[in-house]
């Protein structure tokens, strides 16, 4: 077995158990001020759409990560949906009820938000 498996290995192993593989030095020390200072959540969004070749009936696959421990922003969290075939815009991020502007009844947003406060006992 070579070296760079096993340290791959011993990674993954770490992480299964709650470890951490890096950390972000500044925002340990406090060196990032907006994300230091206040508890902070960090989203990343992507929709991945089928191939040409993959029959109409393939949706498109929308993924929104977040992080989920503050200040350290180094533990993130997926969520992955389907919908409909090469829309570009997600689809789940916000489901909302007819009680008004601003109000979120659900989605990946709120999933998201419910986890990192829960996670970390402040709210983003």
């Amino acid at each position: 077995m070579k070296p760079q498996y096993l340290t791959n290995i011993a990674l993954k192993i770490n992480m299964k158990v709650g470890g951490r593989n890096t950390v972000l030095l500044d925002a340990v020390v406090g060196n990032l001020p907006r994300v230091s200072n206040t508890p902070t959540i960090i989203f990343g969004a992507d929709v991945s759409h089928p191939h040409h070749g993959e029959g109409r009936s393939s949706p498109s696959i929308a993924a929104v990560v977040a992080s989920q421990d503050w200040p350290e922003v180094t533990n993130y969290a997926g969520l992955v949906r389907p919908q409909a075939r090469h829309e570009e815009i997600i689809q789940g991020l916000f489901n909302e009820n007819d009680c008004g502007s601003g109000c979120i009844s659900g989605g990946m947003i709120k999933e998201h938000l419910i986890s990192f406060m829960r996670s970390t006992g402040h709210i983003p």
